[in-house]
């Protein structure tokens, strides 16, 4: 018995995506709306960087992308995401960009550090959600550190 349940732990430490539970602060967000293909989704990044620049607003800790679909279940051109920052207060806004307040909630996540590991690590939340017969509360978020000059990003699916 002692030696499978060191074999286990052993095996959760070397997991690639490990997965907890934690609940998540509610922010402020500057963002903007894409609809296309969730890799696209960024091209729009240096302008809200210079709206921000331009209009004095102070980012938060971190930039977020939510992905309002399945991209297994929609076709890459439907798939819809809002892209931005965490903002330091509720601010007022004009033109392609739109702000709200996000109330704060219950999660999964996991992390991935290289663009390629992307879609197993979401992939892995959506195993996790099963094996724990959760469900989804809203779509999923990714949290990139902004001062990050290498690939960081949470993957966070609110649940029930």
């Amino acid at each position: 018995f002692i030696a499978v349940m060191s074999i286990a732990v052993v095996a959760k430490k070397n997991e690639k995506f490990p997965v907890k539970e934690r609940l998540v602060d509610g922010f402020h967000f500057l963002y903007y709306e894409f609809k296309g293909p969730y890799q696209n989704a960024f091209k729009e990044f240096n302008s809200i960087l210079s709206y921000m620049k331009e209009n004095n607003i102070e980012a938060g800790p971190f930039s977020v992308g939510i992905y309002h679909d399945d991209p297994q279940q929609v076709k890459p051109e439907n798939c819809r995401s809002e892209i931005g920052f965490m903002v330091r207060k509720a601010i007022k806004v004009s033109g392609k960009f739109k702000y709200r307040k996000i109330d704060g909630f219950k999660a999964i996540s996991t992390r991935y550090k290289a663009m390629s590991e992307i879609v197993a690590a979401w992939n892995r939340l959506g195993k996790y959600m099963a094996e724990k017969k959760l469900a989804p509360a809203g779509p999923g978020f990714e949290f990139y550190p902004k001062e990050s000059k290498v690939v960081d990003a949470e993957c966070l699916m609110p649940i029930q």
